[in-house]
């Protein structure tokens, strides 16, 4: 052993050397240079030995082209192929050469202790195509005494890797050397072959993860690490007590093959108290809201009715309505399993959504009983279609015996406005159909006044509802963690914190190695490629590729047929580890999870109840964890600080307004005219008062006994694809596969994300692995890709200016000439994508690349408000930033909507400040004018009404942010005041005191200057410059 030793000092203090130059690879070929008995077989041993320090892996050699090569230029096939042999156990940190001594030549060594290099580096500013492409260049120290700490670092670490393999060896009485032990356990990479990850057979992992986990012995685990640095924050482990189950009697015979169905497929054998009081109401006739918590058991409360009602009578229909693909596949799922234990067709219960082949939809719609669907296919292509003289959903409504709507916590704000005039109209056309019978089903975990929410949403009576809210399901310990992202440099907090990303990577790689079945939720898409692609990458660097097969991400965008496989594979219990968006947060029962991770605090304590409700469902009632990751964000920090209010938390209150929201209600109005004739006396039941001043917008028909509305003619036959429920309706780009001739979609892209996804030279994720993005057609609406092993990835660089275009009305705050102007009108959203930088995996800028991709432009309605000059001055006075002040006070503003306008978070955009641009050290001709400014983020170009109202009210909005800012105990912002989940730059350019002086002047207030902190301000990001490797 001592010659493997030597061999592997020689190799360390080279390629600790080499990460230290820009253009010299630690290649195994460059690295044989240090020794000359040196194999590939040393390398494996050192692999193996040092499993989580040392990547020893085939790459694809064109990613480090670097400036030497165009990154357009990828190749497809050919022997491109390196063996790279790289420690991937920390870093050496740079510092600037002008704070060095000079270095003689003499000292230029390549031995342990006395290794010195210098680096060039690029500094690129960061500018825009309309700005001179300036390059500042700072040359770069490697301290002689760090990188000699590091290597010695590495030859302890061997020697400690050697001890552990003596005693390994001898307890289990190995007779060899310790080198013949390595021989016959190490293995020499093979050079890669691309797989699709879609046609893994995967049954091997089914009995994975399925034995119950002890969850303290884990977060023991976890915490013992090296990786460990006390990222549990104080107070953030906190334990929800478990629950022992209570059960109920109906009052009366329920259906005994429906009973022993449940018994068969779910072991149900008693009910609890909340399933028996809701099946009790429903007997009576009423309608139900159940509000209990995740796992408890609501599904049975709705299938067992459904199925009775299958069984007493061959004409009965029920229609399930749900707000994700995801969830409407689990519920299907589930109770096709029980109808066919009943002995009923497997064509009884169906899905009709986006993905339903056109030519199966004639078929669902006339012989389906069951009919799974969300609201976006009841606007569009359910309701309009009941006239009598056609093909139609006529007799299914008629026979309508059952609506349920699932998660109705969902419905909130504008979507929930729109939800609730579609639900409206369903209960209109029952009614002129003759269907009195139809009863309203309603579930959700979190929510506040259910029945109120309910009433609302469905325009029932509070009469005619009953509440179920006294759960009586069992559950196990529920473990939950606040796990704080280390800062970037330990000892100073404006360094930064690490990205949730390598967190989230190290935890599920533990939880997966140890069989344990964890979700991982992330709050973009990208984030959930990042940690699929990191996770499968550590796998491997481990040695253990075998277990990449075992985790798959889940988000939007993917095929509809590759949702179906992994969906699948989910319910089927194949997967242990789960990598997705909110999409997977509503109700799923993905299976017998024990973990949750939550990278980065959701958009609300609601998402994050619900995501945590994913683990925890066993039926055995074992216990759960439930890890959340805190980012650097102010949001995300507030909770850091005060982790119990995860918990304690109320959820947020739920607003619509089917009835006085004028813009979205005539809208519906159109499309229910479509459906029947508007008829005033009977209408105004379902549409309310205004309906009288919408009739007006009708075209009217006059009999003898009464008058009839019909849409008006500047709407198409079917007046509902004229009127979009979730925002302006997007055209999709098709993202071809185009490896070895495919052509196969592998994904549906918005053509609002386009720009900052499909650029041409850039990397697209798709899975965890890189594709090379070749085309992008305007025209074809098609972007093609081809497969490349790389491991640097791209991010765009871009800009978004929201400006007004022209005022429709203006008006001065109270204050008079010293305060703010309002003004009210058409605005205009231009996002830029102008280059990308193409990044290593540890997130280095290795070369900048400019594009020419056409803005993408959304003209909606806003409002605006001027800061008076003076404003600026005090701001100035006091060295606060005013970028973030302007961008605090817009945020305030936006907190403060909800009490006058219903509005969700995102449902009014602003213009939010990235530090990379307003803290670049370089001048830009991009000035943005000091105003704060609002826009309706759907809707079109008429928006949504959302900011005329605001405009509205907007002098009791700014005096109340104005009290709630200056009320809040905090110094720099919270989201209790000037910080939110909303922000599309994670809040990092925020100025609590500068908000403080804009809002008050704007209203005239008295400013206590004693309470407004002097600048700069601490938890401003520092100015840097861009290094390019």
């Amino acid at each position: 052993m001592d010659q493997l030793f030597n061999v592997f000092k020689s190799v360390n203090t080279l390629a600790t050397f080499m990460r230290c130059r820009k253009h010299v690879l630690p290649t195994v070929k460059n690295l044989k240079c240090a020794h000359k008995d040196i194999t590939d077989e040393h390398f494996a041993m050192f692999k193996y030995l040092l499993p989580d320090d040392i990547s020893y892996v085939w790459v694809d050699s064109q990613q480090y082209s670097g400036d030497q090569r165009d990154v357009f230029d990828i190749e497809e096939d050919g022997d491109n192929w390196i063996l790279m042999f790289d420690f991937i156990d920390g870093d050496l940190k740079p510092q600037p050469a002008s704070k060095k001594r000079k270095v003689e030549e003499k000292e230029w060594i390549a031995v342990e202790d006395r290794v010195k290099v210098e680096l060039d580096e690029t500094v690129l500013n960061l500018t825009n195509p309309r700005e001179n492409n300036k390059r500042d260049k700072q040359t770069w120290n490697f301290s002689v005494e760090d990188m000699g700490k590091l290597a010695a670092k590495r030859n302890a670490k061997f020697k400690d890797a050697v001890e552990f393999l003596r005693s390994k060896m001898k307890s289990l009485d190995y007779q060899g050397t310790e080198v013949e032990y390595l021989r016959e356990k190490i293995e020499i990479p093979q050079i890669p072959t691309f797989v699709d990850v879609m046609n893994v057979d995967r049954k091997k992992a089914t009995n994975q993860g399925q034995a119950m986990v002890d969850v303290t012995q884990l977060i023991t685990d976890i915490t013992t690490k090296e990786s460990y640095s006390g990222q549990i924050v104080d107070n953030g482990y906190m334990i929800i007590p478990e629950e022992e189950a209570r059960y109920g009697e109906l009052e009366y015979e329920p259906n005994k093959e429906v009973m022993a169905a449940f018994e068969l497929t779910k072991g149900v054998t008693k009910l609890f108290t909340h399933q028996a009081d809701a099946l009790n109401a429903l007997y009576r006739g009423q309608n139900v809201v159940v509000c209990t918590p995740t796992s408890s058991g609501k599904s049975l409360i709705y299938q067992t009715p459904v199925l009775e009602s299958l069984l007493n009578n061959d004409s009965s229909r029920a229609l399930f309505i749900f707000p994700t693909k995801a969830l409407a596949q689990d519920q299907k799922r589930s109770l096709t399993e029980l109808s066919l234990a009943l002995g009923l067709d497997y064509g009884t219960v169906e899905t009709f959504d986006g993905d339903t082949p056109f030519e199966k939809r004639c078929e669902i719609r006339d012989r389906a009983r069951v009919v799974f669907t969300n609201p976006d296919m009841m606007h569009v292509s359910i309701l309009p279609k009941l006239d009598a003289d056609r093909s139609s959903w006529r007799q299914f409504i008629q026979n309508l015996r059952y609506v349920v709507v699932d998660e109705i916590h969902y419905y909130n704000s504008l979507f929930g406005t729109h939800v609730s005039l579609i639900l409206r109209r369903l209960r209109r056309v029952c009614k002129l159909l003759g269907n009195n019978v139809v009863q309203f089903i309603s579930c959700s975990a979190t929510i506040n006044s259910p029945l109120t929410h309910m009433s609302n949403l469905f325009g029932l009576d509070e009469g005619s509802i009953t509440l179920v809210d006294s759960p009586g399901g069992a559950h196990g310990l529920k473990h939950f963690l606040a796990w704080n992202t280390p800062y970037i440099s330990p000892t100073d907090p404006r360094s930064g914190r690490v990205s949730v990303v390598g967190e989230a990577i190290s935890l599920l790689a533990h939880m997966v190695k140890e069989n344990v079945r964890t979700i991982v939720f992330c709050r973009v898409r990208v984030i959930c490629e990042q940690i699929i692609k990191g996770v499968r990458q550590k796998f491997v660097d481990e040695g253990r590729p075998d277990l990449s097969n075992l985790v798959m991400s889940y988000r939007g965008g993917y095929s509809p047929q590759d949702r179906r496989k992994i969906e699948q594979d989910m319910f089927a219990g194949c997967l242990v580890g789960i990598v997705a968006t909110n999409a997977l947060e509503l109700g799923i029962d993905i299976g017998q999870l024990d973990v949750c991770i939550v990278a980065g605090f959701p958009m609300t304590v609601s998402n994050l109840r619900q995501q945590s409700g994913r683990a925890g469902r066993r039926k055995d009632g074992s216990d759960s964890l439930t890890i959340v990751i805190g980012s650097g964000d102010p949001v995300d920090q507030f909770y850091m600080k005060n982790p119990d209010k995860m918990l304690t938390e109320p959820t947020e209150a739920l607003t619509i307004e089917p009835l006085t929201n004028l813009l979205l209600l005539e809208s519906h109005i159109q499309c229910a005219a479509s459906e029947f004739p508007i008829e005033l006396t009977h209408d105004v039941e379902f549409f309310g008062p205004l309906l009288h001043t919408v009739k007006d917008k009708l075209i009217e028909d006059k009999t003898d006994e009464t008058t009839f509305y019909h849409t008006s003619s500047r709407f198409s036959d079917n007046p509902a694809k004229d009127v979009s429920i979730r925002g302006i309706e997007e055209n999709h780009y098709a993202v071809v596969d185009i490896t070895h001739n495919k052509g196969h979609i592998i994904e549906l892209l918005e053509e609002s994300r386009v720009p900052f996804s499909l650029y041409e030279g850039g990397i697209f994720m798709h899975q965890g692995f890189p594709y090379l993005v070749v085309d992008v057609s305007v025209e074809e609406r098609m972007g093609k890709v081809r497969r490349v092993n790389v491991d640097w990835y791209t991010r765009q660089r871009d800009f978004t200016d929201v400006d007004p275009v022209q005022s429709e009305e203006v008006k001065q705050l109270s204050y008079g000439n010293g305060g703010g102007k309002v003004s009210f009108g058409n605005i205009r959203i231009t996002t830029t994508v102008f280059g990308f930088f193409k990044l290593d995996k540890r997130d280095r800028i290795l070369e900048a690349v400019e594009v020419d991709h056409p803005s993408f432009v959304i003209n909606t309605k806003g409002f605006w408000i001027d800061i008076p000059q003076s404003t600026m001055k005090l701001i100035e006075a006091k060295k606060l930033s005013l970028a973030g002040a302007i961008h605090a006070a817009e945020h305030a503003l936006i907190n403060f909507f909800p009490r006058y306008v219903v509005c969700g978070p995102g449902d009014v955009r602003t213009e939010c400040k990235a530090p990379e641009k307003e803290f670049a050290k370089r001048q830009s001709t991009r000035r943005r004018p000091s105003r704060l400014i609002f826009g309706d983020k759907v809707g079109g170009e008429g928006g949504s009404g959302l900011s005329q109202k605001a405009f509205q009210f907007v002098e009791e909005i700014v005096n109340n942010a104005v009290d709630g800012v200056n009320d809040c105990e905090c110094d720099w912002g919270c989201h209790s005041c000037v910080a939110g989940a909303f922000c599309t730059e994670n809040g990092l350019v925020l100025s609590k005191p500068g908000a403080q002086i804009i809002l008050s002047k704007l209203v005239g207030r008295d400013i206590d200057w004693t309470k407004v902190k002097e600048g700069p301000e601490p938890n401003m990001p520092i100015a840097e410059t861009i290094t390019i490797e």
